[in-house]
């Protein structure tokens, strides 16, 4: 009688040792759904970008504490906002131009590429209730562009402008030039009455036309 109950109790522990050991193998197989969330989770952690402290935007040190106001609220401004915000360009490129004792021509650099660069100039005046910003636009023509209606050009207000720029604060003159090999246009304008006014528009053409003696093209005035 003794001996049967061990032959039973040997029995017993063989097959609860076999099927603890086969949990553990099925647990340690890398095909059981389970190793393969650990290993996805594993995998995944291992993925995650860590942010980097440089990709921090270095504020600007500009020279004139209104330049450092509009760098500050540009966002509020809308300033800069038609093409990549470079700091070290404004901080490098920008002026203010006074006009009188109350009012400042503010030329605030946006971008800089390799043919031309990118500002937008506004106008900084005291006034009895506090400073008023606004931006200055210049009048273009976009049939340049490939924009017409009915093959007539369309004369649109921007913000921003592109290519060689040259303010004279003496005359308050602003000449905007995008002419390279393909051509492009000359456009003269004026500070007066709190705006720039439009004095002379002259489309280029291109390298090869202009060697046949073709004279820029005077649209304005």
């Amino acid at each position: 009688m003794l001996k049967r109950q061990l032959s039973i109790l040997i029995v017993i522990t063989m097959i609860t040792t076999s099927c603890i050991n086969s949990a553990r193998l099925e647990v340690q197989t890398p095909s059981t759904p389970i190793s393969k969330i650990v290993e996805f989770a594993t995998l995944t952690s291992l993925s995650i970008p860590k942010k980097n402290s440089k990709d921090k935007e270095i504020e600007p040190n500009f020279k004139d504490k209104k330049l450092a106001y509009i760098y500050k609220y540009r966002k509020s401004l809308h300033v800069c906002e038609e093409d990549r915000f470079i700091p070290d360009y404004a901080e490098r490129d920008s002026e203010v131009y006074q006009v009188n004792s109350q009012k400042y021509i503010v030329e605030f650099g946006c971008s800089s590429g390799a043919y031309a660069s990118s500002k937008e100039f506004l106008l900084y005046s005291i006034k009895d209730y506090g400073i008023e910003i606004k931006p200055l636009t210049v009048l273009k023509r976009t049939d340049e562009d490939g924009m017409n209606l009915n093959s007539q050009p369309i004369w649109v207000h921007r913000k921003m402008v592109s290519g060689l720029l040259n303010f004279n604060p003496n005359t308050l003159d602003l000449r905007i030039s995008t002419v390279r090999p393909s051509g492009g246009y000359i456009a003269e304008y004026r500070f007066d009455g709190d705006e720039f006014k439009l004095l002379k528009y002259s489309i280029v053409p291109d390298v090869s036309t202009q060697k046949k003696g073709v004279e820029p093209n005077i649209v304005y005035p």
